[in-house]
């Protein structure tokens, strides 16, 4: 388990590349992108997000994206399960960037703060 374990700049920044310029044609693309662009997490983004196209359209417009345009009124955006994204996802990243063992939860854009981590040490 990777847990705590985050992208480096560099790496977010090439899978940011990656995924912008695939999020048309590839689903798991879209979905890192909303990700990357959205404050929503995979729970969300594969429950309400992904199946009521009413719920996303005014989410979308609410927070003034104008990422999916050509996808607000789909039915279904996602159609597979977690575990199907996350087996996929684990073989981008080894083969964008050379990282095994992805997950979605490395995507994180900020880390805790260091005095929170200290905190969370010294109660242990």
């Amino acid at each position: 388990m990777r847990r705590g374990i985050l992208f480096t700049p560099d790496q977010l920044e090439e899978i940011r590349n990656k995924v912008s310029a695939l999020k048309t044609t590839d689903e798991l693309s879209m979905l890192v992108y909303l990700i990357l662009s959205t404050d929503l997490k995979m729970k969300d983004l594969l429950g309400w997000f992904n199946k009521n196209p009413l719920k996303r359209r005014e989410y979308l417009n609410n927070a003034n994206l104008d990422l999916l345009e050509d996808y607000e009124s789909l039915p279904l955006l996602f159609p597979k399960t977690h575990h199907a994204y996350l087996v996929q996802w684990k073989r981008a990243c080894k083969d964008w960037i050379g990282v095994e063992g992805a997950t979605f939860e490395m995507l994180k854009r900020k880390p805790k703060p260091m005095k929170e981590v200290a905190v969370n040490i010294e109660n242990c």
